[in-house]
């Protein structure tokens, strides 16, 4: 097992630590980011129909808006 780390660390330009922080750093990144769109669907579920139509989206949007795809 020693003989892969040592070939794999060569191709990654770096310790195992610093692999290990890079992967933590993305995963973090990624959880954050989750957070956050869970927060906007929360908030999105929250408002009302009158709401809605005052911003012209209904709740068929919703999955559009948390990909960042929606275009009214």
């Amino acid at each position: 097992m020693g003989l892969i780390m040592d070939v794999a660390a060569d191709r990654i330009s770096g310790s195992p630590a610093s692999l290990f922080e890079r992967i933590s750093g993305a995963w973090s990144t990624w959880r954050a980011e989750r957070a956050r769109r869970l927060q906007l669907l929360r908030e999105l579920e929250s408002l009302s129909p009158r709401e809605l139509t005052e911003f012209a989206i209904c709740r068929s949007d919703f999955p559009a808006i948390m990909r960042g795809t929606y275009r009214p």
